[in-house]
């Protein structure tokens, strides 16, 4: 965690992590390009497979775990995605407490593609309205609005699509089973 300054000089509380290469880890190189699905999220949970942190040292909430995989033998490359994105999520989600954030909650960049990735955060943060962001790059917005004068711009977040929390059983067991594991 650290601070940083927005375009207006106010101070933002920053926390960051190779989510990246966090979640290529968990899913494998030869499965990046396959797509997590409801279905296969289901997997995970019904095989009780677990990402536990961290796979790439020095960064995230947990820099000195040492990355593993459990459970996850019988699991498809959709199921894999899957088993990815969770565990980016549940990585997102502990950030976000540590960081006390409250309000809206805006995705975007190649999350922002995941058709996982928001429903699940929205599931974990009940108190926070969660939307997909208009841009690829959330740099695109920053640089955006330096470019117009230092003055606020519509950088399509207002607009952006609302998500709706994933409701599938087992989900807020799971998530707090991941959470007992990493603290322990």
């Amino acid at each position: 965690m650290l601070a940083n300054i927005d375009a207006f000089g106010s101070p933002v509380a920053t926390a960051r992590f190779m989510g990246g290469r966090e979640y290529q880890a968990v899913v494998g190189e030869r499965d990046m390009e396959s797509t997590p699905t409801a279905g296969s999220l289901r997997s995970v949970l019904d095989q009780r497979a677990m990402a536990l942190p961290s796979f790439v040292r020095g960064g995230g909430p947990f820099p000195r775990n040492e990355g593993k995989i459990i459970r996850s033998e019988r699991l498809d490359p959709s199921a894999r995605a899957a088993l990815g994105t969770l565990y980016v999520a549940l990585i997102v989600d502990v950030m976000l407490d540590m960081l006390e954030a409250r309000g809206d909650l805006v995705i975007d960049g190649p999350l922002a593609r995941n058709p996982l990735f928001g429903p699940i955060l929205a599931a974990f943060r009940p108190a926070s309205r969660v939307q997909l962001g208009g841009s690829s790059s959330g740099a695109a917005s920053g640089g955006l609005t330096l470019t117009r004068g230092m003055r606020r711009v519509d950088t399509g977040r207002d607009s952006g699509s609302a998500v709706e929390p994933l409701a599938i059983d087992g989900l807020q067991a799971y998530r707090m089973q991941w959470r007992e594991c990493v603290s322990s």
